[in-house]
């Protein structure tokens, strides 16, 4: 072994007190840089970062008789298009154009718009019944799907209007009732359809063939969470079934009398399912169990929850939003914390004897049709902007379609 020169033993004396804090004669150490995971130089200088909200560019709703694009941003009206019925239904944007159901004195009918309000397609939906009651329309697949109560589901060209295909139940209720119609949703690309006949079924959203269903006592749509389908039925029972097979995972019956009180709605949020107990003199009650397991947490009251009939059958109530939950009430919606049922007031509007049929959170604000039609800040409880589109006798049944800059669409409790 041959011996170090001096210079390098002195240069390896200072690199070590460099170093360490223990070596003698030295005053200052030098750490190493924290080359952990998730660490870096570059984290120790950034500057903080800032959420950026994806902000509605346009809102489509009916009003009476006329469909009506609205800028997001200022409450303008951009165009309005007059149909010459009632329009029950919430419009729908889909690959650059806008969908929407009219019908009341006449058959309920289909039309497709470009995005100036030009027309470019119609399709009667049903030529034997009145299209009293709620329409409902999703798109995917290219192909627009549209269903009344008085219909069954049928799916047509998104670009040209043709029929792709119609759905023929086979439960028994619905053979024996003709197929009376019902209502549809979508979770993650597969469809659903929740007859009058009180039947579940899973479609094929191509093709139209039933994949599974589950006849039971509800005719209210499911919630979604997991792998899991979680419907709520007319006696107080809620069951989750298994969203490929459509075989039972769990079941939960109320721990309120099956007499007194009955499921009006149900949803899934901060891991619990949320369902709306419906009694007609007592009040309404949120009973809220476990995803997992179907395991009562807790319950809380909560006022009269009388809003239009449109939110108990197309199951868009309550909202879980961050820590908050929404609900759709009798003249307005109310804000409560989803742990102890703390009221926390209400949304600002001025509905004057309006009952709201549905509302459409975008992030922090909510949009809703009254005597006109709203967009308020959750956050702050404040008016953004509102916009009177006719005469306030103008029906508002009409629940709006929100387009996000990001191309996101919100309808009737989807997202796009």
């Amino acid at each position: 072994m041959h011996p170090q020169p001096l210079s390098f033993l002195l240069f390896s004396l200072i690199f070590c007190c460099a170093l360490s804090v223990t070596t003698a004669g030295c005053t200052k150490t030098i750490k190493p840089p924290d080359n952990s995971p998730g660490t870096t130089d570059s984290t120790i200088s950034s500057p903080p970062t800032t959420t950026v909200v994806d902000s509605a560019v346009m809102v489509y709703v009916g009003r009476s008789e006329s469909l009506y694009a609205v800028d997001g941003r200022t409450g303008k009206k951009k165009w309005s298009v007059y149909l010459g019925d009632i329009i029950f239904t919430s419009p729908l944007y889909y690959q650059d154009m806008i969908y929407v159901v009219a019908g009341y004195t006449k058959n309920p009918t289909l039309y497709a718009f470009d995005e100036n309000g030009k027309q470019q397609w119609t399709v009667t939906l049903d030529n034997n019944h009145l299209g009293i009651g709620f329409q409902q329309l999703i798109a995917a697949n290219g192909l627009v799907y549209a269903t009344t109560e008085f219909t069954t589901v049928t799916a047509y060209d998104a670009k040209s209007g043709a029929q792709r295909w119609v759905f023929r139940p086979s439960g028994y209720n619905d053979v024996m009732t003709g197929y009376a119609g019902g209502y549809i949703t979508m979770d993650r690309g597969a469809l659903f359809y929740v007859s009058s006949g009180y039947a579940t079924y899973n479609i094929d959203p191509v093709t139209g063939e039933e994949i599974w269903r589950i006849e039971h006592r509800t005719n209210l749509l499911p919630t979604f969470t997991g792998d899991k389908v979680i419907l709520a039925e007319d006696m107080g029972i809620v069951e989750a079934f298994n969203r490929y097979s459509g075989t039972l995972v769990w079941q939960r019956k109320s721990k309120q009398s099956i007499e007194a009180y009955r499921a009006h709605s149900i949803n899934v949020g901060l891991g619990n399912v949320f369902v709306i107990q419906n009694n007609s003199t007592a009040g309404d009650l949120i009973e809220v169990l476990d995803t997992a397991s179907g395991a009562f947490k807790y319950n809380f009251n909560v006022n009269f929850i009388l809003g239009g009939s449109g939110p108990y059958n197309l199951g868009i109530s309550p909202y879980i939003i961050d820590s908050s939950l929404y609900l759709l009430q009798y003249l307005g919606i109310r804000e409560y914390n989803p742990f102890n049922g703390q009221d926390l007031s209400g949304l600002p509007m001025n509905i004057q004897g309006y009952v709201l049929d549905g509302f459409t959170p975008v992030n922090n604000m909510v949009y809703y049709n009254a005597d006109r039609l709203y967009a308020t800040d959750r956050i702050k409880h404040s008016v953004v902007w509102s916009i009177v589109l006719e005469d306030n006798d103008g029906w508002s049944y009409s629940i709006p379609c929100v387009v996000t800059k990001s191309g996101k669409v919100y309808q009737s409790g989807h997202v796009f």
